[in-house]
């Protein structure tokens, strides 16, 4: 059972998980490839109690970015979420 709110709108951090740092402050970029942005995605949902919801297919977007479908019990597509391949960032 999906947790209320969570498909009315993901939690929103600037990121999935805390990134590290270069020396002069900024971001450095994660190079996620869609094995990378599974794995991450999986984790997510289970971290947020979403065990009746799957990562779906992963497709590469814009500009570093991919779409990921998050798939229902029934395996339909409930939502799509693009991410960053650079910061991870919803």
């Amino acid at each position: 059972m999906m947790q209320p709110g969570f498909m009315g709108g993901m939690p929103h951090h600037g990121g999935m998980m805390n990134h590290p740092f270069k020396g002069d402050g900024q971001q450095q970029d994660l190079k996620l490839d869609v094995s990378k942005v599974k794995t991450l995605m999986d984790a997510f949902l289970i971290r947020h109690g979403q065990s009746d919801l799957q990562v779906g297919e992963i497709t590469s977007g814009d500009n570093n970015t991919f779409n990921v479908n998050i798939l229902g019990a029934d395996n339909t597509v409930v939502k799509t979420l693009k991410i960053s391949g650079a910061t991870a960032a919803l």
